[in-house]
């Protein structure tokens, strides 16, 4: 039997063993923290993501995920931080924790782990969570009703936003700790008692051998699941001394310098990645050892390469600085795409900039994000005050708002489903309201719109002139299709009114002592005299009624009819007036104008109800070819513009559309002809008359009447005061009626008579009477020929004859056309007996005078 040892072999054994134990913890200690190296290898593969980079990273990440021996947990945060939510978890997690991944993700942490709070690692969250540093919670014990054990946890924040915990199960490594510890208590505690058995002492040495060997067996896989880790990250990793000496290095390292690993290890890393004696000025390893944090630098190499150099410090428990990590990525082909992606978003920017419309970007919420200077000049405001504080609701009338955040609103849930063109009205910083049509769209893949502004106002107010020119053009043809019609009437009116004038004055020349055939006479012939004030107002609207025309001064012609209707106007109205002491000359017809002008001021005071101003002026206008003449409808020139302006109660649209047709009135009492007959004379005139008014802020009457620069002195003509005996008259009318009582008329008066109701008749007694025709008395309107053309016959045959045109209708047309080549006068129906007899002894008499 083999002796058992003396106590100082014993106590030598006891000590070697303490000593191998030291001996692996320093060695174990000399190696980088595996929650560092974890944080390399998920910093790394984050940036392989964003960078699209291979896919062999992506398995190579999810390798060192799968397989690492550490526990990996990741999280995003709720509620502000409040909360964090299990979104990943790895099989070694599942392992040290007891549970698996489908019942951990998608659940709380403070659920599944109710005592991590007590355990410091929530608050450990909420800080990196909201500083983004990265911190380390030291072995600490964690117990709940489910598990308990020491865990020392590494914590650090991705750049999406999530939590990464990597942790590592001390519980064994304590345990094992805790039993060398009371082993040793225990043997020397034998040993100071020298009583315990050799036996007792081996065995108890046997149990610290186990022990130990299983420790170095535990620390041996941890070191090779260092290495895998270590040679699994893709970027070039190697463990720095203070001096720059390289100590360890991952095969990305070694393969991306094209070096083995046992050439790496011992140099510099200035000479072996730079080529260089010292270090670059650039080296962030040297920036490092002053910060005592993260470093990094973006380098160029050789052959057109670039990396990216990290250098993290490697801390003692004491915060002193014992070595540093150095990590090299090769991101020559991140650095082309983010240049190729520069030159791309300079293309887009000139583009968006030169686009040649106003153009912006809307973001979710509907700030605006980009301007271009387009949209710069359209709103009125700068370019700082617009992007990031205001959005396009900001620019639109009230009316539209509903309409653009509804619109914003459907596309962001359906890129289609809201209109991609439409109108709205814009305010810009000026107050000024610009039509515009809008095209907008969502940017593919992301929320922000981006929208196109025409300014259309112009165009708008392009179709809004065409319109009103329109419905003037319609209410013209209208105007002119019912003045057709009333002149036709009124014609026809005038006939029939002659006949019965006639007949009533032949009745009571044959029965002058009748006292009933007197006053019904006298009667009646008031009633035609009425009526035939209706019928020229009627004329007046169809073909104006211009009977005498000659040469007006307004100055003089508005001052007149204001003190003759000076009486009629309520006191609290104030007419002002102003006018011009050289305004040009109209040609017009003294009576019609004066009708035109009552009848406007008539209206203007009707609508004034109570205390008002009525404005009259005068002022000389020029119509051009490009705007003005399409407005009023007038031939280019110079005009004299009459205007009355009231502050009464205007007129509504409908109502200023229909002011100039007959019949048409808004008052109790009256018949609508006074404005159509007002129409009527300033169109005959050549003139326009136009009026503008709004329901409760008055009207304005503005009436155009072309300017005469000659000024013709018109010679007064004297009727003679006794009738020339004799003289035969040829009467030519197509009305039985007519033609009998002028026959009768004039026969009374001792004229010889001869009557005529065609042109053909006429012409032939012209021809073939043997004794002399002293006057005519012509209607134009005659069924078988012009009334011009007889008058030219009639003169061929007898060149001395004088003639009386008569017509129903004005002095205007085939009147005038008679009149200017060279008849004597103008009669117009219907007539009476004194006015017949005046015009034919007027010009019987003229006739004298000549051949004397």
């Amino acid at each position: 039997m083999k002796e058992k040892p003396a106590y100082e072999e014993l106590e030598q054994r006891i000590s070697d063993l303490e000593n191998e134990k030291n001996k692996w913890q320093l060695a174990a200690l000399s190696l980088p923290q595996d929650s560092h190296v974890m944080k390399i290898g998920a910093d790394a593969t984050k940036r392989n993501q964003i960078e699209n980079a291979a896919k062999e990273s992506e398995i190579r990440y999810r390798s060192i995920f799968h397989h690492t021996n550490d526990g990996v947990a990741v999280y995003k945060a709720v509620n502000d931080g409040q909360d964090f939510i299990f979104t990943d978890f790895n099989p070694a997690g599942e392992k040290i924790d007891g549970i698996s991944k489908d019942k951990v993700v998608g659940k709380s942490i403070r659920q599944l782990f109710p005592a991590v709070k007590e355990f410091g690692l929530f608050d450990v969250f909420q800080r990196v969570w909201k500083t983004g540093k990265p911190e380390i919670l030291p072995i600490a014990h964690y117990k709940d009703d489910r598990i308990s054990g020491w865990r020392k946890n590494h914590v650090y924040k991705l750049p999406s936003g999530e939590i990464v915990a990597v942790y590592r199960d001390e519980t064994e490594r304590r345990q094992a700790e805790h039993s060398l510890k009371k082993a040793k208590n225990e043997l020397e505690h034998k040993i100071k008692q020298r009583t315990a058995e050799l036996s007792d002492a081996n065995q108890q040495l046997t149990l610290q051998i186990n022990e130990r060997k299983k420790i170095e067996v535990e620390l041996q896989n941890s070191i090779l699941q260092w290495r895998s880790t270590f040679d699994a990250v893709s970027s070039g990793i190697c463990l720095l001394y203070l001096d720059g000496t390289i100590l360890k290095c991952n095969q990305a390292m070694a393969n991306f310098l094209n070096r083995t690993i046992s050439e790496i290890i011992g140099a510099t890393c200035w000479k072996i990645v730079h080529n260089t004696s010292e270090p670059i000025r650039e080296c962030p390893f040297v920036k490092m050892k002053e910060t005592l944090r993260r470093e990094t630098a973006i380098l160029p190499l050789q052959d057109n390469k670039w990396i990216e150099v990290t250098v993290d410090p490697v801390l003692d428990e004491n915060s002193d600085l014992k070595a540093g990590v150095h990590i090299i990525t090769d991101v020559t082909e991140r650095l082309k795409t983010e240049s190729d992606l520069k030159m791309s978003e300079n293309r887009y920017r000139n583009l968006f900039e030169n686009t040649g419309t106003a153009t912006f970007v809307v973001e979710e919420d509907m700030t605006i994000s980009q301007v271009n200077s387009k949209c710069v000049e359209l709103s009125g405001y700068s370019r700082q005050e617009i992007v990031g504080k205001m959005k396009p609701i900001d620019f639109v009338l009230p009316q539209d708002l509903g309409k653009i955040k509804k619109y914003h609103n459907e596309r962001l849930k359906k890129s289609q489903g809201a209109p991609s063109e439409y109108e709205l009205k814009l305010v810009d910083k000026y107050g000024n309201v610009k039509t515009l049509l809008i095209q907008v769209g969502l940017i593919p893949g992301t929320k922000q719109s981006i929208a196109s502004l025409i300014d259309i106002t112009p165009l708008k107010r392009a179709e809004e002139k065409k319109r009103k020119l329109e419905a003037h053009l319609q209410q013209s043809r209208k105007l002119e299709a019912i003045g057709v019609l009333a002149g036709g009437i009124a014609h026809e009116f005038n006939n029939a009114l002659a006949g019965l004038a006639g007949n009533i004055e032949l009745l009571m020349m044959h029965l002058p002592d009748h006292k009933n055939v007197l006053n019904f006479g006298e009667i009646t012939m008031r009633l035609i005299e009425r009526m035939t004030n209706h019928t020229n107002m009627l004329l007046a609207y169809g073909h104006g009624g211009k009977y005498l025309p000659k040469i007006v001064n307004l100055n003089d012609f508005v001052k007149d009819t204001l003190a003759i209707r000076q009486h009629d106007v309520d006191p609290k109205i104030k007419i002002e007036t102003e006018l011009l002491s050289d305004i040009s000359y109209v040609k017009a017809d003294l009576n019609q104008l004066q009708t035109v002008l009552s009848e406007v001021i008539t209206n203007a005071l009707e609508a004034i109800e109570q205390e008002g101003i009525l404005k009259v002026r005068i002022k000389d206008t020029s119509i051009s070819e490009d705007n003005d003449a399409d407005r009023f409808n007038l031939q280019p020139g110079r005009y004299a513009c009459l205007t009355l302006e009231d502050n009464g109660k205007g007129m509504n649209e409908e109502t200023r559309n229909r002011i100039f047709e007959p019949f048409f009135t808004t008052k109790f009492q009256g018949r609508g002809l006074g404005m159509a007959a007002v129409y009527g004379i300033v169109k005959n005139h050549e003139g326009y008359i136009y009026i503008d008014s709004e329901f409760g802020k008055g009207t304005v009457a503005r009436i155009f009447l072309p300017s005469v620069k000659n000024i013709e002195k018109e010679t007064k003509r004297v009727d003679p005061e006794q009738a020339q005996d004799g003289g035969t008259i040829l009467v030519i009318d197509d009305d039985e009626v007519i033609l009998e009582i002028v026959h009768e008329m004039l026969k009374k008066t001792g004229y010889r008579v001869l009557c005529a109701r065609t042109g053909k008749e006429a012409i032939s007694i012209a021809e073939s009477f043997e004794d002399a025709i002293d006057l005519a008395f012509l209607d134009v309107n005659l069924p078988d020929m012009e009334g011009s053309r007889i008058y030219q016959i009639i003169k061929e045959y007898r060149p001395k004859i004088k003639v009386i045109v008569c017509s129903g209708y004005s002095s205007d047309g085939p009147v005038q056309e008679i009149l200017s080549a060279g008849a004597e006068d103008f009669i117009k129906k219907p007539f009476a007996f004194k006015e017949v007899f005046s015009k034919v002894r007027s010009v019987l008499e003229d006739k004298c005078d000549a051949l004397e």
